[in-house]
């Protein structure tokens, strides 16, 4: 994984070379310094997206010494978007669903965010149709995504007064109570808060969940481009044996690194 990190580093760096030099010829064609310095909106400082960001910089300022990226924490992703359309940063995080994702040209993805759907041990659900009318949780941890959530509701015809809001802790209670009879958790393709919800719900009932394949994902992915369908693989969460026990569908949506278009 670090060595492919540091190769797509190295070839994302060239590109913003020429990004730079680009710019700086645009600007004062007879003035070519030796530096290129590019302001970044990075979103929250301390967010998982801003440290993932943080280690990029530091591979591609180790591979190009030549362009210098520097970062502008800004209070949401949605605003390194309006940073980037009003022209205050060269570069900004957004998440693909948004506005300013439809006027910049993306550089690099950082990251997907995707949706998925944990059921109690023993659940005889087998699609998400059958979670029509029925009581579900909806986990706000970090990575909760409005947007994603509503094209999810949308497209299967759930209803908002069936959804009930808990925190990470409270979920595995809510399924053994039986108050709700499964949960939507928000996280990055990999190790975060989807992990983190299967572990507290594993630990309340003393047996493993078990996830609820979106099959239709590809179909909401077409509805909504801003989303795609990707696959969460076998084994992605770790464990023996491995967390998923066999490969999920669901979509996502990309935290990419945008410059404005030209």
């Amino acid at each position: 994984m670090q060595r492919w990190f540091k190769i797509f580093a190295a070839v994302t760096a060239v590109g913003l070379v020429v990004l730079a030099a680009a710019y700086a010829w645009s600007l004062q064609p007879s003035l070519f310094p030796w530096r290129y310095e590019l302001r970044i909106a990075t979103g929250p400082i301390g967010s998982d997206g801003q440290k993932i960001l943080a280690a990029f910089i530091r591979e591609v300022s180790a591979e190009r010494p030549i362009v210098r990226l520097v970062p502008v924490p800004t209070d949401s992703l949605s605003a390194s978007g309006k940073a980037l359309m009003d022209g205050q940063v060269d570069l900004a995080v957004v998440r693909s669903d948004d506005a300013a994702a439809a006027q910049g040209r993306t550089v690099f993805i950082i990251r997907r965010i995707g949706i998925a759907i944990l059921l109690p041990p023993e659940s005889k659900i087998e699609s998400v149709s059958e979670l029509s009318g029925k009581k579900l949780a909806v986990i706000k941890a970090a990575h909760f995504d409005p947007a994603l959530l509503k094209a999810f509701t949308s497209f299967y015809g759930l209803r908002d007064s069936d959804l009930v809001e808990l925190t990470l802790p409270e979920v595995g209670r809510a399924m053994k109570a039986k108050r709700v009879v499964a949960a939507l958790v928000f996280g990055p393709i990999g190790a975060g808060s989807i992990s983190d919800a299967f572990a507290v719900v594993r630990k309340s009932f003393k047996e493993k969940p078990s996830y609820l394949d979106i099959e239709e994902a590809e179909a909401i992915a077409a509805r909504w481009p801003a989303y795609e369908a990707v696959e969460i693989k076998q084994g992605t969460f770790g464990g023996a044996p491995p967390e998923p026990a066999e490969a999920i569908n669901t979509f996502a949506t990309a935290d990419s690194t945008l410059r404005r278009a030209i």
